[in-house]
């Protein structure tokens, strides 16, 4: 009972307990595809079917 006390961390609720746990890799992910996205769609004007690509990112 005690070592289960222990896991808990007072004051975390909800989602700050859920975003403690992401990996760096989660955060460099979802840069990426925004990187991606506005590159593509900077890009669009070169090849138009970038454009697509990025409104779907």
């Amino acid at each position: 009972m005690e070592a289960k006390a222990q896991l808990q961390e007072p004051g975390r609720k909800g989602l700050a307990k859920v975003v403690k746990n992401f990996a760096p890799a989660w955060f460099a992910s979802v840069m990426g595809t925004g990187i991606f996205a506005v590159t593509s769609k900077c890009y669009s004007c070169y090849w138009p079917f970038l454009n697509n690509v990025a409104v779907l990112l």
